[in-house]
């Protein structure tokens, strides 16, 4: 599910809308210029990484 991290509607819960929100943040991320990088821990579960550049929250 890692390759598909960003995607809507991809999450392991098995019901309706479950990585709907995961999808939205993401992309807002990434035309902020931010990054989203997510890896398996060794104990199980997901560490999910979210950097956001300072200069992105700067007002215009």
């Amino acid at each position: 599910i890692l390759e598909r991290v960003g995607q809507p509607y991809q999450s392991t819960k098995g019901r309706a809308g479950a990585g709907l929100g995961l999808f939205l943040l993401v992309n807002v991320l990434r035309k902020m210029g931010g990054t989203v990088v997510a890896t398996n821990r060794r104990g199980g579960g997901a560490c999910v990484r979210l950097t956001l550049p300072l200069e992105a929250l700067a007002p215009k």
